[in-house]
């Protein structure tokens, strides 16, 4: 069996230990300082290093007296290193069982934050409605006078100038009175009037006239046969429509017509 010189050598060879100097002890403790271990005695620091470094389990030789046999021993270990150990002896002595769950559990839903609910602003208190400007006067007359578009007028109701100034700049809603001789006279169109009820203006113009059918009087002697808008019995106006330079075809008298054969124009009879 080694003494426990051979074996402490052997420690310090393992450690790559080198003490000139102290003797045995010397070696024992500097070995246990490179370990970790904690001096206590000569045979118990030596036996924890064989133990340590080389593996053995038998029990240290005694030593040559140094030292008291009564102090006990202990590698201070970490939790850490205590738990692994733990491990690694369970899986040498089989108490270790892999347990497999195929069913993975249903993870629930993350809560849904509550809104953040933000102080609601004070209620703005209505301001009172300004004063109402008193209404604009019409003046769509006096603009027309100053040769001036009546678009200026800042009236809401409008009067009446189709009598003045011609339906074309009234803005007026109505109502309005017929003004479709004045038109016609001015060599305008009879679509400009607006009133709602027109006037007979068959002497001037029927083709023009808007006045209600029936109300209309015969303008055929006027030379007007073609436009004539009359519903009763029709005069001949061949003779009118010949001085006019016009064809006598648009005569519409029904019983008689003039005669041109008397004036040796026979052609032109619609008589004979």
């Amino acid at each position: 069996m080694a003494t426990l010189k051979d074996q402490i050598d052997g420690v310090c060879k393992e450690l790559k230990v080198t003490v000139k100097e102290g003797g045995l002890i010397a070696q024992v403790k500097a070995a246990a300082e490179l370990c970790g271990l904690q001096y206590t005695t000569l045979k118990d620091t030596a036996a924890a290093l064989v133990k340590e470094v080389l593996g053995e389990s038998e029990d240290a030789p005694a030593a040559d007296g140094d030292g008291d046999g009564d102090a006990v021993l202990t590698k201070v270990r970490t939790a850490e290193q205590r738990a692994a150990e733990s491990q690694a002896k369970a899986v040498r002595e089989g108490r270790v069982q892999e347990i497999v769950d195929d069913d993975e559990p249903v993870s629930s839903p993350p809560a849904k934050k509550p809104k953040k609910e933000f102080p609601k602003a004070p209620a703005t208190p209505m301001r009172a409605p300004a004063p109402r400007k008193s209404a604009a006067p019409c003046c769509c007359d006096t603009l027309c006078a100053n040769y001036s578009s009546t678009s200026k007028c800042k009236a809401t109701v409008h009067a009446c100038i189709c009598a003045t100034r011609g339906p074309g700049k009234c803005r007026s809603d109505g109502p309005h009175p017929c003004r479709c001789e004045d038109l016609v006279d001015g060599y305008s169109q009879t679509s400009y009037c607006k009133a709602a009820t027109h006037e007979c203006i068959c002497a001037k113009k029927p083709g023009q006239c808007r006045a209600p059918a029936g109300t209309c009087s015969c303008s055929c002697s006027r030379g007007f046969a073609k436009d004539c808008r009359f519903t009763g019995e029709h005069p001949c106006s061949c003779k009118v429509l010949k001085s006019n330079y016009s064809s006598n075809s648009y005569c519409k008298a029904t019983h008689s017509h003039h005669c041109f054969c008397v004036e040796g124009k026979p052609d032109m009879c619609r008589e004979h």
